[in-house]
């Protein structure tokens, strides 16, 4: 299984982020939710098969590289946002605090908002998958390491991760709302935001990539029209189902396997119009500034909320809704053009291999 640059995984990226911005323009029926989980699924899935080359070609891994390597990927553009929106958010009255911006900085976001919680217009929550992916990044390498002679070994454990998660998670959300545990975080906050109860959505683009190596055979299975159709049905079906308990509990286990089972078919498999589809132009340019829009349209989401004085995703028609998407795109644009692709050039110093 060879690292190299696949572009139908941009495309990914691109149907994610389209999901998570028209979601926050208030179209209700677009899942932003599920935009995330695709982030953490594919994320999962391209830097493992990364990691699986780098151990099979040379016999180890080089944890300090890999480290440099997603400090230059993701700093430089967190500090452009963090600046820009602190430029324009203070002046305006907000309270950003050098708290706020350390638990950005530092990826500890998501559990500040839990525990302790942001001011209203402030443009520090959407950080917190950020916060997921990295604390995963942090101690990820580290298995993989620890297994390096051994990889295939490796998945039972991830199974057993995974499903340890699920049950924390449904353990939590069965508790939280009837008992005031210290682990619940704030009332009325998501407890999803934490790494503990959504990291097993990564896990699950992890074994993924070990399988797709170490178990080809099983993979296959999966990979024909009727399991993608399966997967679509069964994911639209989940986006229906408004039960609270399977909301907070199984709903991300199946989704992430539903996404990981769609992926692998766009793929790998023998159609080859969805494929090409998403990797054209269009896809792969949204994304490439994938993480810059993901951030910047946030931030312009708030700052638009702070000029009308108001809260949450809430926009004023058409016309509000063509300036922030135009906003967004343009600020995610110059970011990338200006921070990103520097950066990138950067990280293939420390070994990087992928185009983006």
């Amino acid at each position: 299984m060879s690292a190299k640059y696949i572009p139908a995984l941009d495309g990914f990226r691109a149907i994610a982020i389209a999901m998570v911005v028209l979601s926050h323009a208030g179209l209700q029926l677009m899942p932003g939710g599920l935009g995330v989980l695709i982030f953490f699924v594919i994320s999962g899935f391209l830097l493992t098969r990364q990691m699986i080359e780098e151990i099979e070609s040379s016999g180890g891994f080089d944890i300090k590289q890999f480290y440099l390597r997603r400090l230059f990927r993701l700093m430089p553009t967190l500090f452009l946002y963090i600046a820009v929106m602190c430029a324009a958010l203070i002046p305006l009255g907000a309270n950003i605090t050098l708290q706020h911006i350390a638990s950005g900085l530092f990826y500890y976001a998501n559990y500040y908002q839990l525990f302790i919680g942001y001011p209203p217009h402030n443009p520090m929550p959407i950080l917190w998958s950020l916060a997921v992916e990295e604390h995963y990044y942090i101690l990820f390498p580290l298995v993989m390491l620890a297994f390096r002679k051994k990889l295939p070994t490796l998945m039972p454990w991830l199974f057993g991760i995974m499903i340890v998660v699920l049950l924390w998670r449904s353990y939590l959300a069965l508790t939280c709302g009837r008992l005031d545990l210290a682990v619940c975080g704030l009332p009325n906050e998501n407890r999803l935001f934490g790494t503990d109860t959504i990291c097993d959505c990564i896990l699950f683009g992890a074994i993924t990539a070990l399988m797709m190596r170490y178990a080809q055979n099983k993979v296959q299975r999966a990979i024909n029209p009727y399991a993608f159709f399966v997967a679509t049905i069964v994911l639209l079906i989940t986006l229906c189902v408004r039960d609270e308990t399977f909301r907070t509990t199984a709903r991300f286990t199946v989704q992430s396997i539903c996404v990981a089972i769609i992926v692998l078919n766009v793929l790998y498999g023998n159609w080859i119009w969805p494929r090409d589809i998403i990797s054209t132009k269009p896809f792969l340019f949204v994304g490439h500034i994938s993480y810059s829009l993901y951030l910047f349209h946030y931030g312009v989401l708030v700052v638009m909320n702070t000029l009308h004085h108001t809260n949450g995703d809430v926009l004023h028609g058409p016309r509000d809704i063509i300036i922030y998407l135009a906003a967004s795109f343009g600020l995610a644009t110059i970011s990338h053009y200006l921070i990103e692709k520097p950066a990138i050039n950067w990280r293939k110093r420390f070994g990087a291999r992928a185009a983006y």
